[in-house]
């Protein structure tokens, strides 16, 4: 079964004056070939002027339609080229903001990295100090990842925020295993 064809204002005027034009070669070709020696012949040649002057005047219809037909097109595709710059500047600003928030995520990694690699290298001390100062560097660590987390949802970027929710509960369960390693008299509080 053939596919139905969508019609088209521009296909349709170029259609149609190409058929007319067509239709003027061959009543000119016509003219040329009668012979307007005859009263027959030159009764042919008048009524071929007319066709060519009715057609002149189609031709003429046909083109303004074209012409119309073209600069509609023209503007709409004005139009979406302006919507794809738009488009295009929205992607641009959220492929930054998504950026940023990879970047913070990738920093507050690297910065936890750092704690946990200040507590391994100090549990044979078990020094109180670099407890406390691990307990303030988590809950520091925590309060980022929430505002991270704020930032993406608030972004709609519902998988970095999912992300940083999951990371946050693991800095604040961390948090409160080193605060239970300084302590009863820990001077932190506990977050959540």
């Amino acid at each position: 079964m053939p596919k139905s064809v969508t019609r088209s204002p521009l296909r349709d005027a170029a259609e149609a004056l190409d058929q007319e034009l067509e239709r003027y070669g061959s009543l000119a070709a016509d003219l040329e070939r009668e012979s307007p020696t005859s009263e027959k012949g030159l009764r042919r040649c008048a009524r071929l002027l007319a066709g060519l002057a009715e057609t002149e005047q189609l031709l003429a219809q046909h083109l303004g339609t074209l012409v119309a037909a073209i600069e509609t097109r023209r503007r709409a595709q004005e139009a979406s080229a302006a919507e794809v710059q738009r488009l295009a500047g929205l992607v641009q600003e959220r492929t930054r903001l998504f950026q940023s928030l990879l970047e913070r995520c990738d920093a507050l990694g690297k910065k936890a990295a750092v704690v946990n690699a200040d507590l391994q290298h100090d549990v044979a001390g078990s020094d109180r100090d670099v407890f406390q100062q691990a307990a303030a560097s988590l809950e520091a660590l925590a309060d980022e990842a929430r505002a991270i987390g704020d930032d993406a949802r608030g972004g709609n970027f519902a998988d970095v925020a999912r992300q940083t929710d999951g990371l946050h509960a693991q800095l604040v369960s961390a948090h409160k295993k080193v605060l239970a390693l300084c302590g009863p008299d820990g001077s932190h509080r506990v977050i959540h």
